[in-house]
């Protein structure tokens, strides 16, 4: 009889993570496919643009799209969303609504419109400032216990999708606060262009380019390590993007706000194990933060009982969690954004290539290795040995999540005053 209990327990488990799956099949399409209906739709965008009612009808609209099967595994997939929400987003939902009339009578549309209208008006939504942080992510790491799934260490498209499909929510609401947030920066880089014509003064010009960029870093912290990391590498592209842009997005290689030192510290003494940790001091404060981790300056008790000047990065948490979502998130809109603009680029394959090359930057052992082995290969130079080096690694304090290495005094390349730096830089490369 137990056996038998047993096993109808697990039929029925096994029932529950298929219409999981089966309903997050149908938020991944609904989200590709409105974002098609975005896009389409971008360029009759103007100075009333409702980016609310805009997104609300797209996803509408994509709904509408999906099979009958698909858009039944839709709405009933996330009758609960309703019943987790707090008063004031319940009631904005339930306004949203009402514009398409009961949510158990019209499903699925008058379900978008209530979702919309929750994340626009919830703190989700809320636009973020320096000091804000990225507590989403460090939220979403307490609630997956702050562990990295083995699943995702390595990049793998279907894997992230497959692990994705168990948190449907998770995935809804982060695909409509990316989509919202990066569209309404477009809708006003838009409207800018509109209203100022092509007679706008230099100085006009410079003073607007400045706004919009802070707002651009502002976005970009706020949505996250992956839109971070997106932000420095578009930073070294003054090819691309006017010197005020460029400006701006030059903060966010090491001065992006940090996490919270006791939780840094939580996760140190987690990952090198109490007896290991207690062996390093670290300062009251980060002195940099960036995408993917902060940098302490502190000190290490070597096995002699000697103190050693140190640097320390610890991952910010979550992260590996986080960038798999926003690389999977992305990679299901390159297609329906090629196609709309009739582009020969291979954008899933471009998205795969950034999601590999980002993921692997999450394991600080290969950065380990790579530091050593560049150390070696310089040493052995007669021309550049003893004159370019890296930082020694401590392998006894470094793991996967944690990195400490010698410290050493310096100055940026950008920075320097000293005479030279262009010619050894040439010379190095």
């Amino acid at each position: 009889a137990l056996d038998a209990a047993s096993d109808v327990a697990r039929g029925a488990l096994e029932a529950v993570a298929q219409r999981e799956a089966e309903a997050s099949r149908a938020v991944w399409d609904v989200l590709a496919r409105a974002g098609e209906l975005l896009a389409s739709g971008a360029a009759e965008f103007g100075a009333r643009t409702d980016v609310r009612e805009v997104i609300t009808n797209a996803l509408q609209r994509a709904f509408e799209a999906l099979p009958d099967g698909q858009r039944d595994q839709f709405t009933s997939g996330w009758g609960a969303f309703y019943d987790a929400l707090p008063p004031e987003a319940a009631a904005a939902a339930a306004e949203a609504a009402r514009r398409f009339g009961d949510v158990s009578a019209s499903g699925g549309a008058a379900l978008i419109a209530g979702i919309v209208a929750v994340v626009f008006t919830s703190k989700l939504f809320a636009t973020t400032d320096d000091s804000s942080g990225m507590d989403e992510w460090a939220a979403l790491a307490s609630a997956e216990g702050d562990v990295e799934p083995a699943e995702l260490r390595r990049y793998d498209p279907k894997a992230t999708q497959k692990y994705f499909s168990t948190r449907p929510l998770t995935l809804l609401k982060r695909g409509v606060r990316s989509f919202a947030l990066l569209g309404s920066f477009t809708v006003q880089l838009r409207i800018d262009r509109k209203l100022a014509g092509e007679n706008m003064s230099d100085e006009a010009k410079m003073r607007l380019n400045t706004k919009r960029a802070t707002q651009l870093r502002n976005l970009l912290v706020s949505l996250g390590p992956t839109y971070v990391k997106l932000g420095q590498v578009l930073s070294s592209r003054a090819d691309l993007l006017p010197a005020e842009y460029i400006e701006e997005l030059r903060v966010l290689q090491d001065k992006v706000p940090p996490f919270n030192d006791d939780l840094a510290r939580r996760i140190l003494t987690r990952e090198l194990g109490e007896s290991t940790a207690k062996r390093l001091t670290l300062g009251d404060t980060p002195i940099a933060s960036a995408s993917l981790g902060q940098v302490y300056k502190g000190t290490w008790l070597n096995d002699k009982g000697e103190l050693e000047e140190v640097a320390v990065k610890v991952q910010r948490p979550g992260a590996l969690v986080a960038i798999s979502l926003d690389v999977g998130i992305i990679r299901a809109f390159a297609e329906p954004w090629r196609k709309f603009n009739n582009l020969n680029s291979d954008l899933e394959g471009l998205v795969d290539e950034w999601g590999r090359r980002f993921i692997a930057e999450l394991d600080y052992n290969e950065e380990a290795t790579n530091g050593e082995k560049f150390a070696a290969a310089m040493a052995k130079r007669s021309d550049l040995g003893g004159v370019v080096t890296a930082a020694p690694v401590f392998r006894q304090a470094s793991t996967r999540r944690i990195l400490t290495t010698g410290w050493i005094d310096g100055e940026r390349l950008q920075d320097s005053k000293a005479g030279g730096t262009t010619q050894f830089f040439f010379g190095v490369l």
